[in-house]
């Protein structure tokens, strides 16, 4: 054996053990070198293994791990989807399964490059293996625990446990003293997330390219690709396959590819969503909240937008002062933004209760609100920084790094019995009832029995004890029904048909008539379809500031199919910003005939104008249409026939068809409708 083999081989700057030298008996051990990180040489410094060889094979290795690894992960999760319910796998452990599988790839993806390959692979699990046991915990709020995997709220709760926690994993792997240090815990999270979002790319414009190569091969009848792609467990394992494949190339090109680039774009940004939160603020108190929290959506709208505040601030701030903003007014705007952030918090917090008061918890209300404490400590955080004028930049970091923390904390404590949003919803839902008087068709009763699982259960359970013998009878009609239908939207539908009869004579004792001493049965009326039928019971039961109901019927020829005594428009009031809104109907017709009809109906020698998503053009002379018509199915407009028969137009109603029911009738002075 020369002395270069006895010394020893110097590899990434540490030297391979005297036992474990390479020589002529040791073919493997030579096969190991090869793959062993950095270059290889003696202790003269005379190179073995040449550097870029071995870079070339550990670039091979790495993409080859996370192809498999991907690859795996897709087969896994195609073979889990297709044997759903499959007899002889209980359903908690297809729960575990599916959530172990899941969780484990997204993690060890996300790890592998940074990470030794063999230390990412045994540090998934310590994220993989806590996830699985507490969706298996979730798991037990079901009689089927597979119900579980349906529920968007859960699924959203185990995503966002891991997407926190995988950083400072990352982190703890690769030097466990700066587990907590925000400059690697900020670089590691946005590595992460541009390593995914370009590896989704690369996946979206392969299969662009597979779809385009497929169609051009159909011209000269070749299925191949066709044939290939309509297996599924193919293009599951192909999607995984390419998500691994890109993620080992991002991480390669990681001086090329970096999250540096999104960060200074971002920053740039702030100064313009600092004016739009400006003015939204100072706008709130001159405009009131009244008209603000008419809708879960603003609270949707607030909450997204103190997310996007937090994710600017964070890019602005960076990971240390020598990299954070400079210029003084990119500084002066993101502490302006830090400011305004317990503004937006607070709001949404607030029409997140206002919503609550009204129509009681659900699981969306109890992630929703949840979600707004979390943003309000976000918000008072940054603010507070901020006040206390000096450091106040590494505060926010010191406050981003704790409440990363907290948010892991609160996503486990959501999936234990101790936060149960399920049985928190199931008890607000019977007590309105039971305790409120809130009728049973403002319940969510189909949610209860199918989506609360066994909470869901017990609050019915005690609606059924706990009313009368009336309601017992109504509420066991219902539980009849949605025990038959296959889905929420049906069911609806079952109870609204139900009701239709009582809504039409209803609608037909309030329901204001033109020409005054018309007539109408209210079996016409119950030929409307239920939801259009409850809107226009809503609008009449809506008064006008004068008293009168807030709906109009006006009976006239509007279709040439049906009788004039069996056709008419509706009009209902609505504090909306098109306050008017027309109904066409005739008895013995369908309302998709307004889409279907292209007819131009001749009046007085011309053709009746006719607009799509417009008003009808203005007509004042007696040769032109007497009144034009919208039908809100169709979108489109006819003016009546003004030959012998057709009836007149009404008195005290204005000529032109925009000014029918919105506006009052100049000519007149009669105020509409």
């Amino acid at each position: 054996m020369t002395s270069r083999r006895r010394r020893g081989l110097w590899i990434a700057g540490g030297t391979i053990p005297r036992r474990a030298q390479i020589d002529r008996a040791s073919g493997w051990r030579r096969c190991a070198a090869f793959y062993s990180l950095g270059s290889q040489a003696d202790r003269g410094g005379h190179a073995m293994i040449p550097r870029q060889t071995i870079e070339t094979l550990n670039i091979v290795r790495d993409r080859s791990l996370l192809f498999v690894l991907g690859g795996g992960a897709g087969l896994a999760l195609w073979a889990l989807a297709d044997h759903v319910g499959a007899a002889g796998l209980p359903p908690a452990l297809y729960v575990a399964l599916f959530t172990f599988v899941a969780g484990y790839s997204a993690v060890g993806l996300a790890l592998m490059g940074p990470v030794p390959p063999a230390r990412a692979l045994a540090g998934a699990l310590l994220i993989a293996l806590p996830l699985t046991a507490l969706v298996s915990l979730a798991g037990l709020r079901f009689e089927t625990a597979t119900e579980l995997l349906d529920d968007p709220v859960m699924l959203s709760v185990a995503g966002l446990l891991v997407l926190f926690a995988t950083p400072f994993l990352s982190v703890w792997l690769r030097d466990r003293a700066r587990a907590l240090d925000y400059a690697a815990l900020f670089n590691t999270a946005w590595t992460i997330a541009v390593r995914y979002v370009a590896a989704w790319g690369f996946v979206a414009v392969f299969w662009i390219l597979a779809f385009l190569s497929d169609a051009l091969l159909e011209l000269v009848e070749i299925r191949t690709i066709e044939t290939l792609m309509r297996l599924d467990w193919l293009r599951f394992t192909v999607t995984g396959a390419l998500l691994g494949l890109g993620l080992a190339v991002v991480y390669e090109l990681r001086a090329m590819i970096s999250p540096y680039l999104i960060l200074r774009l971002l920053r740039l940004t702030v100064p313009l969503v600092l004016v739009v939160v400006g003015i939204f603020v100072a706008a709130v108190p001159l405009r009131g909240l009244s008209d603000l929290f008419g809708g879960f959506s603003a609270a949707g709208t607030l909450m997204g937008t103190a997310i996007a505040a937090i994710t600017l601030i964070s890019a602005a701030l960076d990971r240390d002062d020598t990299q954070a903003v400079s210029t003084p007014g990119l500084r002066g705007a993101t502490q302006g933004l830090a400011l305004l952030l317990p503004a937006l918090a607070a709001l949404a917090l607030v029409a997140v209760g206002l919503r609550v008061g009204q129509y009681g918890w659900t699981p969306d209300r109890v992630l929703a609100a949840a979600v707004a404490v979390f943003l309000l400590a976000y918000a008072l955080g940054y603010a507070g920084s901020v006040l206390l004028r000096r450091g106040w930049a590494a505060r926010i970091r010191g406050c981003n790094t704790v409440m990363a923390l907290a948010v892991i904390a609160g996503t486990a404590l959501w999936m234990t019995p101790a936060l149960d949003a399920y049985r928190v919803s199931a008890n607000s839902q019977a007590a309105r009832h039971l305790e409120g008087g809130v009728a049973l068709d403002r319940l969510p009763l189909w949610q209860m029995a199918h989506d609360w699982g066994r909470a869901g259960e017990a609050a019915l359970d005690r609606l059924a004890a706990g009313t009368d013998a009336e309601s017992r009878a109504a509420l066991d009609e219902r539980l009849t029904t949605l025990r038959e239908m296959p889905n929420a939207f049906q069911y609806e539908q079952a109870i609204a048909c139900r009701a239709r009869p009582d809504q039409a004579a209803a609608l037909a004792a309030i329901l204001p008539l033109r020409p005054e001493g018309t007539e109408i049965d209210p079996l016409t009326l119950a030929g409307l379809p239920p939801y259009r039928l409850t809107q226009v019971l809503e609008g009449c039961r809506r008064p006008l500031p004068d008293g009168r109901p807030g709906c109009v019927l006006l009976m006239g020829g509007f279709a040439p199919s049906a009788g004039a005594d069996d056709r008419g428009c509706f009009s209902t009031w609505t504090p909306m910003a098109r306050p008017w809104s027309i109904t066409c109907f005739w008895a013995r017709a369908v309302e998709s005939r307004c889409a279907r009809s292209t007819t131009r109906w001749p009046t007085a020698g011309r053709a009746c104008p006719q607009a799509r998503w417009r008003r009808c053009s203005t007509a004042t002379t007696t040769s032109a249409p007497r009144a034009c018509r919208r039908c809100t199915w169709a979108a489109r407009f006819w003016c009546p026939p003004t030959e012998a028969g057709a009836p007149p137009r009404p008195p005290g109603l204005p000529r032109t068809a925009g000014a029918l029911f919105a506006t009052p009738d100049i000519d007149s002075g009669a105020a509409s409708p």
